[in-house]
């Protein structure tokens, strides 16, 4: 094989990190960014990898970089992820259970995809130590390291009971303060001692993943269903308890009965007042196709004085497999595979009530082409821009709260100057419009100073002040005059005292 098509041609060789009689791993970096670093795996045995290993690792492993079958041997390239190991983020920083429990989703949404992979890298890779922890999200490191002393697993319970062990550190290590196992749901306690005691009764790693989806996002719905019907059965038990005081009336005499009888009456309104009270909220939205992207607008309703939606969760499903899942109060999907899909939504409101699901059939007859093999003005993703960020300080992407994609950018307020971020590479004509949906903590006036460049010459300046509507809500602004052909552009935001995301900037045409 010619140098230049191997790893070698793509990864500088910087040290050697490990070597046994199982592989070889070696730090590098990639030629054309030699600040990337990477982690190049040389495995001695390929049957350790079991059969068609490259699908496989594509499949399973998302920091994949390359991989190669080279002289009897296997080469596995991944990214290395940056910071702070597990015990380190968990010591320092004393995380919530609710923050705990969103890091356990987030293992298991990882470790699901090792299904394919023997059990033996399976093993390997659900280890503790390959948790990483970078502004509160946690990733795997994905190092396959077999050792000298590797003792070979040919089954999945032992597995069950490693991952049991990771779960248990996350929710109560070290015992963090003001929380107890009291605080930990029960039915997540149940979970833990199932996993821990009870490994036969998982076939997969996806079904741990599931199991665990249902509490973490569902669980409230079912204890409130379950006071529900705690409820009834005390109803039906307080009525037996009527009747017999209504036929003992009937022998004392109508003096007697109608008491008993403007009691019941009374204790009935109070439980109809109850029940108007706690009743779920209800799930509902609209959909909206824009060209060839779909927007689902959140219409979902609370009852009771003062009660709002307080929690929003979105599925996209094809054939009962879940595509994609979103937090947000909108959805925007991009539909790249033809075929029917399903829009599910729940919502929770403030008394922590859950709805039943909302579900919408959506039918794609054909699916929208990768930005790639398409020649188009319109970008439809932050991940698309080349973005400089002026301030770095004050301006962060922010995985955990974003309108749809994996992130938004945000904006922390500051009294000194302007948040500022630079857009280049773009290629727009005078007929684009501009359109970015922002959300903002506070309700403040925030002034927002838009300049156009051509060639690194400013051709355009447009200000303007933005005051939200309401906040902790994302709200849709668009600049549509006056906007010529330019190659770069620059956004200014003055909020000086509110805190603002900004996701979903879309440059497109008139058509």
């Amino acid at each position: 094989m010619p140098m230049s098509n191997s790893y070698i041609g793509k990864f500088n060789i910087l040290q050697t990190l490990e070597t046994n009689v199982h592989q070889n791993i070696l730090i590098g970096s990639t030629k054309e960014n030699p600040n990337d670093l990477v982690i190049i795996n040389i495995l001695h045995n390929i049957k350790n990898l079991g059969r068609n290993p490259k699908a496989k690792l594509r499949k399973a492993l998302i920091n994949l970089m390359y991989s190669e079958r080279l002289d009897g041997k296997f080469v596995v390239v991944t990214k290395m992820e940056k910071g702070v190991s597990l015990q380190d983020y968990l010591e320092k920083e004393k995380p919530t259970i609710d923050r705990r429990l969103s890091m356990v989703f987030q293992y298991f949404k990882n470790i699901k995809r090792y299904d394919d992979l023997e059990h033996s890298i399976k093993n390997i890779l659900i280890n503790e130590s390959q948790i990483v922890i970078e502004k509160g999200k946690l990733a795997l490191n994905e190092l396959i390291i077999i050792g000298e002393t590797a003792t070979r697993v040919d089954h999945l319970d032992p597995i069950i009971k490693k991952i049991s062990t990771v779960v248990k550190k996350i929710i109560f290590y070290p015992m963090f303060d003001g929380d107890s196992e009291e605080h930990v749901p029960t039915s997540i306690l149940q979970f833990i001692h199932e996993l821990e005691n009870n490994p036969k009764a998982y076939k997969n790693l996806k079904q741990i993943h599931d199991d665990f989806k249902n509490l973490y996002l569902y669980d409230e719905n079912r204890m409130n269903e379950s006071m529900s019907r705690g409820k009834n059965k005390n109803k039906q038990s307080w009525r037996k308890q009527v009747s017999k005081i209504m036929i003992g009336a009937v022998v004392f005499g109508a003096i007697s009965f109608a008491c008993v009888n403007m009691l019941q009456n009374k204790n009935n309104l109070f439980i109809i007042q109850k029940q108007a009270s706690n009743k779920m909220p209800t799930a509902s939205f609209k959909k909206i196709q824009i060209k060839d992207q779909w927007q689902f607008i959140n219409e979902s309703e609370a009852y009771g004085k003062d009660n709002t939606i307080k929690k929003v969760v979105w599925e996209v499903k094809k054939e009962n497999e879940i595509r994609q899942i979103s937090y947000a109060k909108d959805l925007i999907v991009d539909f790249y595979e033809p075929g029917e899909y399903d829009i599910v939504l729940k919502v929770a409101d403030q008394k922590e009530q859950w709805s039943k699901e909302y579900v919408k059939k959506v039918n794609i007859t054909e699916g929208k082409q990768e930005i790639a093999d398409i020649d188009t003005h319109s970008y439809e993703s932050l991940k698309h821009f080349t973005i400089l960020y002026e301030n770095k300080e004050t301006m962060i992407k922010d995985y955990e709260i974003y309108r749809s994609g994996e992130y938004a950018i945000k904006f922390i307020n500051n009294l000194k100057t302007a948040n500022s971020l630079s857009i280049k590479d773009l290629n727009l004509d005078k007929h684009t419009f501009i359109s970015m949906w922002v959300m903002a903590d506070a309700i403040e006036d925030i002034d927002i100073k838009i300049e156009g460049y051509k060639n690194e010459n400013i051709r355009f300046t447009k200000s303007m002040t933005y005051k939200p509507r309401n906040a902790n809500n994302w709200e849709l602004i668009n600049i549509d005059e006056n906007i010529e052909e330019i190659d770069g552009i620059k956004i200014m935001m003055y909020n000086r005292k509110s805190t603002i995301w900004l996701d979903d900037l879309v440059f497109d045409v008139y058509k």
